[in-house]
C-alpha cells in the first residue's frame, strides 16, 4: 500500500485473505513506516486465525 500523507490518529486498513487449506493459523503483524522518515512508525498485534 502507498500512502503519501498520514493524519495525526487511529486508522483501520483491511485486506482479503483467500483460505485454501482448515487449521490454526498465525497471522504476522502489520508494520507502517514512512519512507523518508525512518523514526516514525506503527505496528499491529499479531493474530490467530482459525479456519474450519
Amino acid at each position: 500500500m502507498f500512502q503519501t500523507w498520514f493524519p495525526s490518529g487511529q486508522h483501520q486498513y483491511f485486506y482479503l485473505l483467500k483460505v485454501v487449506n482448515p487449521g490454526m493459523f498465525q497471522v504476522s503483524p502489520t508494520r507502517v513506516q514512512p519512507m523518508y522518515q525512518t523514526g516514525v512508525m506503527a505496528t499491529s498485534d499479531a493474530r490467530r486465525l482459525e479456519v474450519k
